[in-house]
């Protein structure tokens, strides 16, 4: 059976720096 290891989100050791998202991300879906 698969291994489902959920880990929480500590956005000073998890952030990338310099990193990049589409634009399409910042406005959300189109409703």
């Amino acid at each position: 059976s698969p291994i489902i290891d959920i880990k929480p989100y500590f956005p000073r050791a998890d952030a990338v720096p310099n990193a990049r998202v589409p634009e399409w991300t910042f406005h959300g879906p189109k409703t």
